[in-house]
């Protein structure tokens, strides 16, 4: 199964983004992989993913979050 998250950048700098995914009733298939660094256009976006398995649980808590690198007040967390 494929979660992914979409981050947005509003501002007109290029920037470094750390996201991490959190989750309970979701098994990454690369644990390491949590936490990933991409780059986000200015005025742009960058699809980050996460390949996985579902657990037994009728339902999972995902918990997606996004910081701009070097920019601590450049925050967003979101849950589906």
């Amino acid at each position: 199964m494929l979660m992914a998250a979409i981050v947005n950048n509003n501002t007109s700098n290029r920037l470094t983004a750390t996201v991490n995914l959190q989750s309970e009733g979701f098994v990454l298939d690369e644990p390491d992989k949590a936490t990933q660094q991409v780059d986000v256009p200015a005025n742009g976006r960058t699809r980050v993913e996460w390949w996985g398995t579902a657990g037994m649980a009728e339902s999972a808590d995902l918990i997606f979050t996004a910081r701009a690198n070097g920019n601590p007040s450049l925050q967003a967390s979101t849950r589906p």
